[in-house]
């Protein structure tokens, strides 16, 4: 199963930029260097990349742009500028066709992280407004991909700082502005409610988001119900013979792939329905390629990693899919290792 990983990683070697703590992990632990230091160069190429823009610096923004963005910031926590007014102001940043403006918001984003840890020495008035800040970016939407990881990884980290800390008061605040997006993201829900002092110190914050993941999970479960009793046979039969044919060489995997994302965004309840299963089916039943001759396993595994580079495992209805996908190459990176 070991190749199904490599095999799987190296066709979305280029979105790992995307998701810096996965890549940190195959490079870090489970991918032995001598046995692939081409993909292990890749690897940390990607992750390079997504260092320097994380860097304490503005990527190609000069002084004078750092120098406004600060001012922004000295504005919102003087009270010269409420949090809605800055937060309108970003987001029509962010989407603006004016270079300047677009290079403002990507600096303030990144002074913003890069002084994270310093409001620990700051008041608690200032904490605060400091709080619903990133709180109301998150909230808003206008942090996204690798600046929404750092974001919601800092949240995570002060909320297990000790209940009577600054960082832990910063991240209590923080949260309260985005709780009602938590729903989206069940696996880190979990940490937190699983954090001691968080459960104890704030019980009416935990029982919100229980109650969130409960009736995601309830509506998840009603839908493969429903979908179960209604597409059982006929849509199941279906996905398998593509399945085969894929196996087979009927079809080659990128045909596969471009009939799939033709499903995905189909109005045909059908051909989504068909989408959906062999999704399920691919994720549900990748360990038994373990059994596999090699050629198709090299199949499958290229058949995963060009759904992971495509984006065909992103959607909503299955982003734990998606995870589930995603941890099955490290899964298999790391069964290597030990029988190493």
């Amino acid at each position: 199963m070991f190749v199904f990983g490599i095999e799987a990683l190296a066709q979305f070697v280029d979105r790992l930029i995307e998701w810096p703590y996965y890549g940190s992990l195959i490079v870090k632990i489970w991918l032995p260097r001598e046995m692939h230091s081409d993909l292990v160069v890749l690897v940390e190429q990607a992750l390079s990349r997504t260092s320097q823009a994380h860097a304490g610096h503005c990527p190609a923004v000069d002084e004078v742009h750092q120098a406004e963005a600060s001012l922004y910031f000295n504005q919102l926590f003087s009270g010269q500028l409420t949090n809605d007014e800055m937060i309108g102001m970003l987001a029509h940043f962010k989407e603006s066709t004016d270079n300047r403006e677009r290079a403002i918001f990507s600096c303030m984003i990144v002074l913003l992280f890069r002084e994270f840890k310093l409001f620990a020495h700051f008041s608690k008035r200032l904490l605060k407004i400091y709080a619903v800040f990133i709180g109301s970016l998150i909230k808003n939407q206008l942090l996204t991909n690798h600046t929404l990881d750092i974001a919601l990884q800092n949240v995570l980290d002060s909320l297990r700082e000790p209940a009577d800390s600054k960082m832990f008061y910063l991240g209590i605040r923080v949260l309260a502005q985005f709780v009602d997006r938590m729903i989206e993201w069940p696996q880190y829900c979990n940490r937190i409610v699983q954090i001691s002092h968080v459960r104890s110190s704030h019980p009416e914050l935990v029982a919100f988001v229980e109650h969130g993941l409960s009736r995601v999970s309830q509506a998840r479960a009603s839908q493969s119900s429903a979908a179960d009793g209604y597409y059982a046979n006929d849509i199941e039969a279906e996905a398998t013979l593509h399945f085969q044919q894929m196996f087979s060489g009927q079809l080659t995997s990128d045909a596969v792939i471009q009939m799939l994302a033709q499903f995905k965004g189909s109005t045909d309840n059908r051909q989504q329905a068909i989408f959906q299963c062999m999704i399920v089916k691919l994720c549900r039943e990748y360990k038994i390629y373990a059994m596999y001759p090699e050629k198709q396993l090299k199949i499958a595994a290229a058949f995963l990693g060009s759904l992971a580079k495509n984006q065909l495992i992103t959607h909503p209805t299955v982003c734990k899919i998606c995870n589930q996908a995603l941890r099955a190459v490290l899964d298999e990176l790391h069964e290597a290792v030990k029988l190493d």
